[in-house]
């Protein structure tokens, strides 16, 4: 169906003016908006999208419970908190395919990377040579320093589905799409909606995460005549 183009303009101008602030308090983001801690923004930033997906409000509740669970301050719990500790805390918690001793993994893996690297960025940076606007090698290489250092404090050999669901394996041809999601939060000025606490990726070199919402409007306005995402 053709699109009407001063239409479509209109339409999109319309939208471009909204303010969309008010409607954080329904999206995943809204959870790291809560701390003031660049750092504790940065960790419940990758939290939140590593359990966004199924039904909007069982994940909600979710990952409101693990960042209860890590007190105030999670990055500082998550980086100097034993791994029993960890696991004391988070007695219980399940989400779909991940049970509690995925995400004590998941957790123990980036407490892993603040102390060896200082910050997620850090450790972002280190697989970034700042060259070209491609994303997903410098991605893939970061969820290549989580899954090792998951797999170097786990009490067992290899590394579960239910893990590899909250960090899949970007050098396997996973899409990293709420990876994706977490470096636009992060990567993005703060305009109320996005954290913009990273400076050392550039804005311009972010993708959209391609999920079936965003196809579908993608197909509508003539930017894609594929199928399926």
């Amino acid at each position: 169906m053709p699109v009407d183009r001063f239409l479509l303009e209109e339409c999109l101008a319309t939208l471009a003016r909204r303010d969309w602030r008010a409607r954080v308090e329904f999206d995943p983001v809204r959870f790291p908006r809560r701390y003031e801690s660049g750092a504790d923004r940065e960790v419940a930033g990758l939290i939140a999208p590593g359990l966004a997906y199924g039904r909007a409000d069982v994940a909600s509740r979710t990952i409101g419970e693990i960042l209860a669970r890590l007190g105030p301050r999670p990055a500082r719990t998550i980086r100097s908190a034993k791994p029993a500790e960890i696991d004391d805390r988070l007695q219980g918690i399940r989400y779909r395919f991940s049970r509690s001793e995925d995400v004590v993994l998941f957790l123990l893996a980036i407490g892993e990377a603040l102390r060896l690297h200082g910050s997620l960025e850090n450790m972002f940076l280190d697989g970034f040579d700042g060259e070209g606007t491609d994303l997903r090698a410098p991605l893939a290489r970061f969820t290549t320093f989580l899954r090792s250092y998951a797999a170097s404090v786990s009490r067992k050999p290899g590394l579960s589905h239910g893990f590899q669901h909250l960090i899949p394996d970007g050098g396997n041809g996973s899409p990293l799409k709420r990876l994706f999601l977490f470096l636009r939060w992060v990567v993005r000025p703060d305009d109320g909606i996005d954290l913009g606490l990273w400076s050392g990726v550039p804005p311009s070199s972010l993708v959209i995460p391609l999920d079936t919402h965003v196809f579908r409007i993608g197909g509508y306005l003539g930017l894609t005549r594929r199928r399926t995402p």
